[in-house]
């Protein structure tokens, strides 16, 4: 190959760091939320209006009474273990 021939690889850090440092934006803004729901009690049916569409789903579908029961106890213990991990990312410091 002569030196004509030769094309210089282009180095590419700069796009990578840039990458990092808008992950590490995403992070704040993701642990900021997290830590304003937190503040705010957590999930709660009464202030959350995508739980209320769903609970709302569930009354209205052509399940049975036993089936929409269990839909309900599902989405309360999704409800309560994502009000854990919240209590776990506040005790740890995370948050």
């Amino acid at each position: 190959m002569s030196e004509e021939d030769y094309i210089p690889e282009i180095d590419n850090d700069f796009d990578e760091y840039e990458e990092d440092i808008k992950k590490e934006e995403i992070k704040k803004k993701q642990l900021s939320l997290l830590k304003n729901l937190f503040e705010d009690g957590g999930l709660r049916t009464e202030n959350i209006l995508e739980i209320q569409m769903i609970l709302k789903l569930i009354d209205e579908s052509e399940a049975n009474d036993n089936m929409k029961l269990q839909m309900g106890k599902c989405l309360e213990m999704i409800i309560n273990l994502a009000n854990q991990y919240l209590n776990v990312l506040h005790e740890s410091g995370s948050i």
